[in-house]
């Protein structure tokens, strides 16, 4: 038989948040849609540059001169992460002349005629981050042209696709480079986290009178991630949750820290620290309850338990038994609390009797070893803490699932617990239990 102990009787009232080993890696995505941004860079890049049809001298020439006519189809947009990658086809012609006199003579024509519009590719290319202090940020820059089929005017010693194309190339660049503005000068990120931050202090009642305190650290950004055009930042959230019973708890509002960037790679692990604790009364009672009148039937004849009781000795625990009977007398047997890793039970192992029991025994009632006496009392002196872990998880569960404000909401799913091996204090067991599973903050599609 095992003891289901009172929750409230297992679970200590507070562990301090700095007795806590590292417990949790919170992540906090934060979704940027690009669509505005991009939609903008489509407005400011001219579908066809300035300066088409006009004659321009070809560099390092005074007589030669080129004109061309070209145009481009719409951006096309990749997102890889953190990095946004604008490309363009452009179709264009060029031809080449020879100026004198104010006159110019056709020299050659490239893209006119049965091979229509010759084609190009133009690119840009954008890297998104964060700041330390919040902000968003990007560079811009230029990606080379690239010619699917080159004119090739095979008597200029000069390749003028180069300057077909420059014009186009600027315009590109300065559109995408539009984006910055709009960009730097939001400050929703910073005003989000902010308001993560402060909801992160505050206690979560996940019970009455059971409070989950997130314990938030500082901020670090993990690795960046996209869907089509949406660019998802990750930053994570290093805290140390414990829980706190009783009152709800009063707290100071630290402000935002800094973001730091992520050494390597982090697993998104939540892992909270309860501490069992089984005073040593309550385990008297249980096994009171339990053998307390047990008769044993030996070849000697009939004795019975009169009392048990439960005490540490040097970090093991001392069960002392008083009997009646066949014979009468006191005998205490020392044991070594563990934890079964199969059913959660505190239990006592290698339980024998003491030095002065034994010597008892042997000049007194040497058949008491033959008795079922301690094995009875291995059988009986364990206490099942399983039940009580789990229902504490189920409660904290539901508290990581619940909006915390309009448009910020908390995820979580503790699948899983772990028990500590056992440590005797004066007066009391004590387990470390640790409830573990996945957390995030989830904040409401906004854009910037």
């Amino acid at each position: 038989m095992r003891v289901v102990l009172p929750l409230l009787a297992v679970f200590s009232a507070l562990l301090p948040a700095q007795d806590l080993s590292p417990g949790a890696t919170i992540p906090l995505p934060v979704r940027i849609n690009l669509d505005p941004v991009l939609g903008s860079a489509e407005q400011r890049v001219p579908r066809v540059p300035p300066g088409i049809q006009t004659w321009t001298p070809v560099p390092g020439s005074s007589t030669k001169v080129f004109r061309f006519n070209l145009y481009r189809d719409g951006l096309m947009v990749n997102l890889n992460r953190n990095q946004v990658t604008v490309r363009t086809p452009v179709h264009y012609w060029m031809e080449v002349g020879l100026q004198v006199r104010g006159l110019v003579k056709s020299l050659g024509v490239c893209g006119l005629g049965p091979d229509g519009f010759r084609q190009a590719w133009l690119g840009a290319q954008a890297d998104f981050w964060i700041t330390p202090q919040w902000g968003v940020d990007l560079h811009v820059s230029a990606l080379d042209p690239l010619a699917s089929n080159p004119c090739t005017i095979t008597f200029l010693d000069y390749d003028i696709t180069g300057q077909v194309l420059a014009g186009m190339k600027d315009a590109m660049t300065r559109g995408v480079q539009g984006m910055e503005q709009q960009v730097r000068g939001s400050g929703m990120l910073r005003a989000k986290a902010e308001e993560v931050w402060r909801l992160a202090q505050q206690p979560l009642e996940v019970s009455p009178g059971i409070f989950l305190m997130l314990g938030p650290r500082q901020v670090r950004l993990g690795p960046w991630q996209s869907e089509g055009h949406v660019l998802i930042a990750m930053p994570e959230i290093e805290a140390a949750p414990y829980l706190q019973f009783g009152a709800r708890p009063q707290v100071g509002l630290l402000p935002l820290p800094n973001l730091e960037l992520a050494q390597g790679g982090s697993s998104p692990v939540f892992r909270v620290r309860v501490g069992a604790e089984l005073p040593f009364t309550e385990a008297t009672a249980q096994l009171r309850r339990q053998l307390a009148g047990h008769t044993f039937e030996t070849e000697k004849g009939r004795f019975e338990v009169r009392d048990v009781r439960i005490q540490g000795q040097e970090g093991r625990v001392l069960l002392e038994v008083d009997l009646k009977g066949k014979v009468d007398g006191h005998l205490a047997l020392v044991g070594t609390p563990v934890i079964d890793p199969a059913t959660g039970a505190l239990e006592l192992k290698d339980l024998d009797y003491t030095l002065e029991s034994r010597s008892w025994i042997t000049h007194f009632a040497e058949w008491l070893f033959r008795s079922t006496l301690r094995k009875t009392l291995g059988e009986k002196a364990n206490w099942f803490l399983h039940r009580n872990l789990d229902t504490l998880r189920g409660q904290v569960q539901a508290g990581l699932n619940r909006e915390l404000a309009p448009g910020v909401s908390l995820h979580g799913q503790l699948d899983r617990f772990s028990l500590a091996q056992p440590q005797v204090l004066a007066d009391r067991f004590r387990v470390d239990a640790y409830l573990e599973g996945q957390v995030q903050v989830a904040l409401s599609p906004q854009g910037f």
